[in-house]
């Protein structure tokens, strides 16, 4: 991981889960502890379901909370909460699209895409696409060369 963001505490994750109403994975909020957002490398990830399987690429996981240089989990989730998924967080940026978090539910603790364009188009359902069963899952699928493998 790559330009992380600032140091983070305990405490300021259970301020935002409890603004956003919501408890985090366990996984992920190791993960925010010790990057708090950042560039992956390698970034890119399969999404099965997406038009007969596609590759895409992670552009940067957000940082907890707003920072000088734009989004977070936080302002992110929140100004958009009108079209994404009512049991999802933004959890990074993606070419066309979110990665989400399930948080309640039945998609909780499994990551998705969410396609934000096609979603303001119709109910956001339709456009979320399973991408792994729990964050670590996810974070140990990514590659540099999608064109070497395909996920089992």
């Amino acid at each position: 991981m790559i330009r992380v963001g600032p140091q983070l505490q305990r405490g300021d994750i259970e301020s935002v889960e409890t603004i956003l109403q919501v408890a985090f994975p366990a996984s992920y909020k190791s993960f925010l502890l010790k990057y708090n957002g950042g560039v992956p490398d390698p970034n890119s990830y399969y999404i099965p379901e997406l038009e007969g399987g596609q590759w895409d690429s992670i552009d940067f996981f957000y940082t907890l909370r707003s920072t000088a240089k734009g989004g977070s989990v936080l302002r992110t989730t929140l100004s958009i909460s009108d079209r994404l998924p009512a049991d999802c967080i933004v959890i990074a940026a993606a070419s066309g699209g979110d990665i989400v978090l399930g948080v309640v539910g039945p998609r909780e603790g499994r990551v998705w895409y969410w396609d934000w364009y096609a979603s303001k188009l119709d109910d956001p359902e339709t456009r979320i696409y399973p991408i792994a069963a729990s964050f670590n899952e996810f974070i140990d699928g990514l590659c540099d060369d999608p064109t070497e493998s395909l996920p089992s």
